[in-house]
């Protein structure tokens, strides 16, 4: 990863969830769901997940970064949700609106959870690590053992082969 300029993820994490929060706030009070509801706070988290990804400093884990998308993704989907509570009472004539909404809330979830499994499950862990050590453990101990009975053969032949010489030697 290119790290030549690094963000701390924590005060990126709070910016993009204001951003966010205020994109959908605005989205609700001007009725532009589609703009701002859905296109802006996705595209506020697309770069969250970009310049986290691959800007952000030495000391995050891809653990730590993947659950702040997740966690983005889910606290978007609240906030989604609560501005959608707002238009309930006008549900029959917003319910488009209010549909968009839940659109963006799944979307960002799944972004944020896609991002998480990406970073995280797919990654060695402790387990995997032992695992892996311990096969190779017994492969290098089976092989040594081939080797070993490989050595003892030869041995007992150069043995035989030192005998049958020594033999005629004596004899000659």
């Amino acid at each position: 990863m290119n790290r030549s300029v690094t963000f701390q993820v924590q005060k990126l994490f709070l910016i993009t969830l204001v951003l966010k929060v205020g994109s959908s706030f605005l989205g609700w009070l001007f009725q532009l769901q589609w703009s701002l509801g859905f296109a802006v706070p996705l595209a506020i988290m697309m770069t969250y997940i970009l310049t986290g990804y691959f800007h952000r400093a030495p000391g995050v884990s891809d653990e730590k970064f993947a659950d702040s998308c997740y966690y983005l993704g889910f606290i978007f989907t609240i906030t989604s949700i609560i501005f959608s509570l707002f238009d309930l009472p006008n549900i029959g004539t917003k319910i488009q609106e209010i549909a968009v909404r839940f659109g963006a809330a799944m979307v960002s979830t799944v972004l944020g959870l896609g991002v998480r499994v990406y970073l995280v499950s797919f990654k060695k862990d402790i387990g995997d690590a032992i695992r892996d050590a311990e096969d190779a453990v017994l492969d290098t101990t089976r092989k040594f053992t081939e080797q070993l009975a490989i050595v003892l053969e030869k041995l007992g032949h150069f043995e035989s082969q030192v005998d049958e010489q020594g033999n005629c030697t004596v004899l000659s």
